[in-house]
């Protein structure tokens, strides 16, 4: 979920455990689903970890929170029929890449965090260890055969202010 990130009011450690191990399984999963589609158990873990990943139990207790990704890749949906999954990746690792170039302290800690519960990543400074995580996303996206930019999910750049134009009037 993308609250992991953005939620860096309080400290959340039952919220932050339960994300942090979704994602890992749904990663494994794919593991597994890569190397044979027909693996009963990683699809069955596979669903059940996607049915509860998107739940709003990650979010109890902390109020409304905040899914950039998600707002941002609705009109990526809807203008060029881009999957919901391709157009959140496509989002994802260029929102990371830009708050991590504006130097947003409270998101840099949150992606190392990221970096090293998903990924296992123990680089310092903090700020590399954000950037290593941010691309072993993106190498990720690019195993599984999902688009983790503008160009490779064939979306042109020009456009990008009428994107932003109608993420923001659907907020």
């Amino acid at each position: 979920s993308e609250a992991y990130f953005t939620e860096q009011e309080r400290w959340t450690p039952i919220q932050d455990g339960y994300c942090e191990s979704l994602m890992r399984t749904v990663m494994e999963c794919m593991e597994c689903l890569l190397e044979n589609p027909k693996d009963e158990e990683a699809r069955d873990t596979m669903m059940w970890a996607a049915s509860i990943s998107w739940n709003e139990f990650y979010r109890c207790g902390l109020g409304k929170t905040y899914v950039p990704c998600h707002i941002l890749s609705h009109p990526l949906s809807g203008r060029y029929d881009t999957p919901h999954g391709a157009a959140v990746s496509i989002v994802t690792t260029g929102w990371m890449r830009y708050m991590l170039d504006k130097k947003d302290e409270r998101l840099i800690g949150r992606f190392a965090k990221f970096a090293r519960q998903v990924f296992g990543i123990r680089m310092f400074p903090e700020e590399f260890q954000a950037r290593l995580g941010m691309k072993a996303l993106q190498e990720w996206y690019h195993r599984i055969g999902v688009p983790a930019s503008f160009r490779e999910g064939e979306i042109p750049t020009r456009e990008v202010d009428l994107l932003v134009e109608a993420a923001y009037r659907d907020c």
